[in-house]
């Protein structure tokens, strides 16, 4: 079935028995693996109930479909991603290169920006670009990395990898929360969050990526396992 988190990383990880289709899919999104988005919104459009069990046990698994998912909690799961390509700098100039020439050669490669901040002082038209891509293409994100530093050296220092830690709420509501719960337990633990990522029901945390497995534990605890 599907579980509020990577059952093999995550000792604590509790069964879900029942999802709907968008809470389904929102898992899917955001790094848990079990199915493909694209299934998913598949059953929706053709209103398919299906379940995901062990082929090892007949134990009761998870039902996808229908009503809204309600577990009684704030936090629906957690999923997490271990390489995405992270992009940054603080120059004007630079950041209209990176729109014109990098990010049109990134989707060429099969990256997809999925979180793109852009922080200006007041009155300033500078500030600071942070991107962060998905790999869907031919390229991993470190071959990615040296291919584009080769066509553009100018990036060198402002590319790199990282991992995200997403937190999925019941609501968006509930989602505010737990996003204040979420980046001051990992700013006390002193994790090095590199940026985060707030949005309708899901906020996620950028981390290096050999912080990802212990700050998806050490959140699981802290909002599901309370």
């Amino acid at each position: 079935g599907i579980y509020t988190a990577d059952p093999r990383l995550v000792e604590g990880a509790r069964r879900i028995e029942h999802l709907s289709y968008e809470d389904m899919e929102e898992l899917s999104k955001s790094g848990a693996v079990v199915m493909k988005s694209e299934a998913v919104e598949y059953a929706r459009k053709n209103n398919i109930r299906f379940s995901l069990m062990s082929s090892f046990s007949g134990k009761g698994g998870t039902t996808v479909g229908g009503r809204r998912s309600d577990n009684g909690r704030a936090v629906l799961g957690l999923g997490y991603e271990t390489a995405l390509l992270v992009l940054w700098g603080d120059d004007e100039t630079w950041a209209t290169a990176f729109r014109s020439d990098v990010m049109p050669r990134l989707a060429d490669l099969g990256l997809t920006p999925c979180c793109l901040h852009r922080l200006s002082p007041a009155g300033d038209r500078g500030g600071h670009l942070f991107v962060v891509f998905h790999n869907e293409g031919i390229l991993d994100p470190g071959t990615a990395i040296q291919t584009i530093v080769t066509e553009h050296p100018s990036l060198a220092g402002h590319v790199g990898l990282c991992g995200s830690v997403t937190v999925i709420a019941q609501d968006a509501g509930s989602s505010v929360r737990a996003f204040e719960t979420a980046i001051g337990a990992l700013e006390r633990e002193r994790f090095d969050v590199l940026g985060y990522h707030l949005v309708d029901r899901k906020c996620a945390f950028y981390l290096p990526p050999e912080s990802v497995r212990s700050a998806l534990r050490f959140l699981h605890r802290a909002l599901v396992e309370v």
